[in-house]
């Protein structure tokens, strides 16, 4: 069982959140957005536990990975956090808006990880 967090319960975060619950193989140990409306409806009407705070339930919950589905501009700096952690990570794409976005969020990791379009892993 891989433990899993969501960041970004947004349109694409609600479609991943709803793939990842059904899997048989995925434990959802946490959701993070920063609206308060759509942290109030998932913490009403699904099992998950939900923060305002993505730092905060990473600190917590310790997933071994996390689905990244905000904003493209706040890609890059969330994923960096994520691969200095060893944290195992599916982005959505683009990765950065910029080069420098893009290639900061890819140094922060290990050489010779693997790199796949929607993808940045450990």
């Amino acid at each position: 069982m891989v433990t899993v967090a969501l960041i970004g319960a947004g349109k694409m975060g609600i479609s991943h959140l709803a793939i990842l619950g059904a899997h048989p193989d995925v434990n959802v140990v946490g959701v993070s957005d920063t609206s308060p409306m759509v942290l109030d409806v998932l913490g009403k009407h699904s099992p998950f536990r939900c923060y305002k705070d993505y730092e905060a339930m990473i600190e917590k919950e310790k997933p071994e990975a996390v689905f990244v589905a905000v904003p493209t501009k706040f890609h890059a700096d969330i994923v960096k956090s994520l691969v200095r952690r060893k944290i195992h990570v599916f982005v959505e794409k683009p990765l950065s808006l910029t080069g420098h976005g893009k290639q900061g969020a890819r140094r922060a990791g290990p050489r010779g990880g693997r790199r796949e379009p929607g993808w940045l892993s450990q």
